[in-house]
């Protein structure tokens, strides 16, 4: 009988132990797919301000700022900004729509030199059609690159840690970069 007790003990922890790592397993996964519901409803809700900007006016420039504003706050960056490729003349690039986080100050309007053909940045955004990002701008070198001379833009982005520059393009044509900034 003290045999049969003991073995039967043991069975209950073991099943006790398994019932337990299967409840932990189905708590990670129902808080994974929360976070993927959570990620999924914002983006929808991003995409439904934006459409609806879209719908309600047919004011480009009133349509790319509340993209860039929808855009900046749903990915959580510091700053976020539209440069499009035909905003100023050939040398240079003029912010036109920002989203810049409360207290940090404006470069709206400020102008930034063209990326060239032999920028390293440029040039694997035009042949990858892919974004280039750099987790520390400090030691990047294709960061360290770009000499900004409008006041403006170098006192906005002091302090950036990480960036990444978003090609935008229109069947073959570049139309310019989304630029996405972390302090």
């Amino acid at each position: 009988l003290a045999l049969t007790l003991h073995v039967s003990a043991r069975v209950r922890r073991q099943d006790i132990e398994r019932v337990q790592a299967r409840a932990d397993m189905l708590e990670a996964l129902v808080k994974q797919r929360t976070l993927e519901l959570e990620r999924t409803l914002n983006r929808e809700s991003m995409i439904n301000l934006i459409t609806g900007a879209i719908r309600g006016h047919l004011d480009l420039d009133r349509v790319l700022q509340t993209t860039v504003e929808q855009v900046g706050r749903a990915l959580g960056v510091d700053r976020c900004f539209l440069v499009l490729s035909s905003s100023t003349n050939e040398g240079s690039m003029r912010i036109d729509h920002e989203f810049a986080a409360p207290g940090l100050l404006s470069a709206l309007g400020a102008t930034l030199p063209r990326l060239g053909p032999d920028d390293p940045a440029m040039l694997h955004m035009l042949g990858t059609r892919r974004p280039y990002a750099a987790d520390d701008v400090e030691v990047d070198p294709m960061a360290r690159r770009v000499t900004m001379t409008d006041p403006r833009f170098v006192e906005a982005i002091h302090g950036v840690r990480s960036l990444m520059l978003v090609p935008l393009f229109y069947k073959e044509d570049f139309l310019g970069t989304l630029s996405l900034y972390i302090n």
